[in-house]
């Protein structure tokens, strides 16, 4: 229960952060399909992963499923690294000052 607790009060801490970030780095003009986006991924598509693990259980074994867990964790790992070495072009004063705008209460 304990486990439970804590790792709900980590999932819970890191959304302001993921929304933080998202603010902080799109366009103002993308702002809301990005959220919208992130919500549809996060709360839709991630919901799924309980059912597709629950499938490769019933259908072969645990450990099969921690293999596909592992397998899609690297593959989200590869995209964070491709996306992090990708050029950023450089942002205008107007979208930075609209960005530090957003973050501010």
């Amino acid at each position: 229960l304990i486990a439970a607790c804590v790792a709900g009060f980590i999932m819970f801490a890191v959304q302001p952060i993921e929304n933080t970030t998202i603010a902080a780095y799109t366009p103002v003009s993308w702002r809301s399909r990005i959220y919208g986006a992130k919500f549809v991924l996060v709360l839709g598509i991630g919901g799924a992963g309980s059912w597709i693990g629950g499938i490769i259980t019933e259908k072969v074994d645990v450990a099969r499923a921690f293999d596909a867990a592992t397998f899609i964790a690297v593959l989200g790992l590869f995209f964070a690294i491709l996306a992090a070495l990708t050029p950023r072009r450089r942002r205008t004063g107007r979208e930075v000052g609209a960005a530090n705008r957003a973050l501010t209460p």
